[in-house]
């Protein structure tokens, strides 16, 4: 089983901490590298080439959105899971639109971040339940399928 390696994205050290415990718990994750700005964000996938970028969408230089947009420009095989307290249906969409894979609530964190983080390595789309968002290109799961 390939151990896939995570770069963790927050300007909260806290958030970073409990990320970076959740994913030391799974033998099949580990995080290569953290940052706590878009910035630094672009400059450690250059350097580390993760499998997953989990990201907060609100941070002071950079949104998550555009930090989407720029990781898939620079490193495309780089898949991104969003990590926000923001339930807005346009938030999703905007996320979505730039390249995130997942989009996770951080209230579901424990429940839902290992399986978005598994379902984004395998190419596939996972939006927390509770977020009122329905399309047509994508579906409603809380588990991926």
């Amino acid at each position: 089983m390939k151990t896939l390696r995570i770069l963790v994205v927050d300007d909260h050290d806290v958030v970073r901490e409990g990320v970076r415990t959740l994913i030391s718990r799974r033998r099949d994750f580990e995080v290569c590298g953290e940052a706590n700005c878009g910035l630094d964000a672009i400059r450690k996938v250059l350097e580390l080439r993760p499998d997953i970028a989990v990201i907060d969408i609100s941070m002071p230089d950079m949104d998550g959105v555009e930090l989407t947009r720029r990781i898939r420009d620079i490193s495309p095989e780089t898949e991104v899971v969003i990590l926000t307290m923001y339930d807005s249906s346009e938030f999703v969409q905007k996320s979505l639109r730039a390249g995130a894979r997942a989009y996770v609530l951080k209230s579901h964190t424990g429940r839902d971040l290992a399986d978005a983080i598994k379902a984004a390595s395998q190419q596939v789309r996972f939006i927390s339940l509770e977020i009122p968002f329905i399309s047509p290109k994508t579906s409603r799961v809380a588990r991926p399928t």
